[in-house]
């Protein structure tokens, strides 16, 4: 049995290759005119695949490349270069907007076809691919250096809508999260203005340099809403007065660009999912109890994937900031019960450590949620 014989017994030889070599050898045996009314085809391809394969063997069964074949419809030399051109040096424009550019009158698939051709089609980049490109900008950052600071409306939440008519949870919620390790810090407020987010700033670095930050190396990012700055009469807001006061930088988004703010954006779906479309509160008490038992969760135990499925507190011993378990227990704040007093004692700074209110109260459930899990707080 020749070679070809048990390549034809094979899987891997195709249906069309084995059809043509019936065709070389029933013209051998019977002539070619016979060949063709056996098959139910014309001399003409008897007699081709016959020729082929009497010339090439084996490889003359395959079909031949057309490539570099002319035809009158192909598209000239010089439109093909100009259209890799505009591709190039108009920062890789789509096949439409080529066409549009260039008035060709080629349609917008056959110019999409030339781009392919010479390899200029850009893969789309996935959701994956751009978390780990992002990671690897994290990565030149420092544990407390950059935290993105937004505000969350409480009171378009189905779940607590009762609770908000009641008076048991607030309207906003005020979140920063460190950029680096994705620890979170939470406040709460009925007023979305600069004096809610200057209480809850002045606490969080008050707080930062308690486990040793400088404010210097600190940087807050926000979007550009009126609770962060007053961009029409282009007045320094309570909020910034506090930043430079402490020598925190500020830096802001881009307008309408909330993917620049993604970190605590992405936080603020993980929180309603897993605390306030799931918990009920009946108080303001029983709220910030909640709230912070699950900070604490969320910073010392739940898993992050696009951080190394790490907890934020890991990633923060990981990384060369001392500090006891105890001190990264941040207590929110509900910035209200200091609104009055605020204006009047801000200038030499407000808070030291954890607030003096009556919401110590909640020690008593933090202590028990942390005896459960096994938490040192030595």
């Amino acid at each position: 049995m020749s070679y070809l014989e048990m390549r034809l017994l094979s899987k891997e030889f195709k249906s069309r290759t084995l059809l043509r070599y019936q065709m070389y050898t029933l013209s051998m045996q019977h002539g070619i005119s016979e060949t063709a009314r056996m098959l139910g085809t014309t001399r003409k391809t008897v007699r081709l695949w016959r020729n082929r394969y009497l010339e090439l063997g084996e490889a003359g069964l395959e079909n031949k490349s057309r490539v570099g074949q002319e035809h009158p419809l192909k598209m000239p030399k010089d439109i093909e270069d100009a259209i890799i051109k505009e591709r190039k040096d108009r920062g890789n424009p789509g096949a439409r907007t080529i066409v549009n550019n260039l008035k060709l009158h080629y349609s917008a698939k056959t110019v999409h076809k030339v781009l392919k051709r010479h390899k200029l089609v850009l893969k789309r980049k996935t959701r994956y691919k751009k978390k780990k490109d992002m990671s690897a900008v994290r990565a030149h950052y420092k544990p407390m250096q950059k935290l993105q600071l937004d505000v969350k409306y409480l009171n378009d939440i189905a779940k607590q809508s009762r609770a908000y008519e009641s008076g048991a949870i607030p309207m906003f919620q005020i979140t920063a999260r460190d950029y680096k390790t994705g620890m979170v810090f939470l406040g709460f407020t009925n007023y979305k203005d600069d004096l809610s987010t200057a209480i809850f700033a002045d606490y969080v670095i008050e707080y930062l340099k308690g486990l040793h930050c400088s404010p210097n190396d600190i940087t807050f990012q926000t979007d550009n809403g009126t609770e962060f700055i007053e961009p029409l009469h282009s007045r320094v807001t309570i909020f910034e007065e506090i930043l430079n006061k402490h020598g925190v930088t500020h830096v802001r988004i881009p307008p309408k660009s909330p993917t620049f703010n993604s970190d605590v954006e992405s936080f603020h779906n993980t929180i309603e999912q897993e605390l306030y479309d799931y918990e009920e509160f009946r108080d303001i008490i029983s709220f910030i109890s909640k709230v912070f038992i699950y900070q604490t969760y969320y910073n010392h135990i739940r898993k992050i994937r696009t951080r190394g499925n790490k907890a934020p507190v890991e990633l923060v011993a990981e990384y060369g900031l001392k500090a006891k378990t105890a001190d990264l227990c941040f207590i929110p704040i509900f910035c209200d019960s200091f609104r009055k007093n605020f204006l009047a004692n801000y200038k030499t700074g407000y808070f030291k450590g954890l607030p003096p209110s009556k919401y110590f109260r909640v020690f008593k459930q933090i202590e028990s949620y942390l005896k459960k899990r096994k938490l040192n707080l030595k």
